[in-house]
């Protein structure tokens, strides 16, 4: 799988911290994944590779 160099995986249960970085990093020309714990997290990197991971390390069911 081939990692596409402007994909950011964002992890956080908090939608005020996704809410706010996610317009910054897609102003720079990053495409922005959005998972809400680490179980979705898991799920997304399944899915897609990703070029940078940003990751809460509190969240509920699975944290970092």
């Amino acid at each position: 799988m081939m990692i596409d160099q402007s994909a950011i995986l964002l992890v956080d249960d908090e939608t005020a911290i996704t809410d706010n970085l996610t317009p910054l990093l897609e102003r720079t020309c990053f495409t922005v994944t959005i998972a809400v714990d680490g179980a979705v997290a898991m799920q997304a990197l399944g899915a897609q590779s990703f070029a940078l991971v940003i990751l809460d390390v509190l969240m509920p069911r699975l944290d970092g």
